[in-house]
């Protein structure tokens, strides 16, 4: 058994921000693309008025483009719009076959076998999976292990476990 438990450090915090923005910001442009090809077709197949649906689209688009803990973000939606303020909680637990993350507001359990890779990202693991079961939820700070070793981690992964490339 191995365990991951404790409050995240700011590196890895930053990360989980800005992986979540981008899953919410690439969800938004997905589902707005459709509206965008509707709105053009009305407006030139019927009336001008159809345009009018830009608007809200344009918006919807501009309010997911935001950031969070950027000063644009923070100028929109104030104190209440921060993101994890505070400190995290979080606890990964790998036994058996199965692997479970609880984080603030949401817990996931999953099979080791749906596992595509682990990231090394320096201070944390990124667990990735195939597709049906994706999640942003496990990350694996380092020094955070209270169960089991770093080694034992690596050897439980080392057929999936990869470097980040440094980005120059």
């Amino acid at each position: 058994m191995i365990e991951f438990k404790g409050k995240l450090s700011s590196k890895c915090k930053e990360y989980l921000i800005d992986d979540s923005w981008r899953i919410t910001f690439f969800t938004i442009l997905i589902i707005c693309i459709p509206f965008i090809v509707l709105t053009i077709v009305l407006t030139f197949k019927f009336d001008w008025i159809y345009s009018l649906i830009f608007i809200p689209i344009a918006l919807c688009m501009f309010f997911g483009s935001l950031k969070p803990s950027t000063k644009s973000y923070e100028m929109f939606f104030g104190k209440n719009g921060k993101i994890f303020e505070g400190e995290l909680q979080w606890n990964i637990i790998i036994d058996q076959n199965l692997i479970s993350a609880e984080g603030i507001q949401r817990s996931e359990t999953k099979n080791l076998d749906d596992i595509k890779k682990v990231v090394d990202m320096g201070d944390f693991y990124k667990i990735y999976f195939y597709f049906p079961h994706k999640s942003n939820l496990f990350v694996c700070q380092k020094d955070l292990i209270i169960k089991g070793t770093i080694e034992e981690f690596e050897e439980l992964f080392s057929a999936k476990i990869m470097r980040k490339k440094n980005d120059i």
